[in-house]
């Protein structure tokens, strides 16, 4: 399912978040399990993203998806993923 939700918007939250853990972007790569060129798209050029990746970023950056995409955001995702265990804290 893709997010359509204002992706400028995300990406600025993205890399201010990355950057206030002081975390490169192959770093969150790393921690996602995604690409670094998909984190630099995602940070740099509106576009659509799965609730997957959205979930996966906001455990590389050790908050949630609500607090990435916002208080105006319309969509109701729980504050952890769906059937996920325990968080577990991941190697920097």
């Amino acid at each position: 399912m893709e997010i359509t939700r204002d992706p400028g918007e995300l990406g600025r939250r993205l890399a201010q978040r990355r950057r206030e853990l002081g975390l490169t972007h192959a770093q969150v790569a790393r921690r996602a399990r995604l690409t670094e060129g998909y984190v630099r798209h995602v940070e740099e050029q509106p576009a659509d993203i799965a609730h997957a990746a959205l979930w996966r970023l906001a455990a590389a950056l050790e908050t949630t998806p609500r607090q990435l995409l916002g208080a105006g955001s319309p969509l109701l995702l729980p504050e952890r993923r769906p059937g996920a265990a325990e968080a577990t804290t991941l190697g920097k």
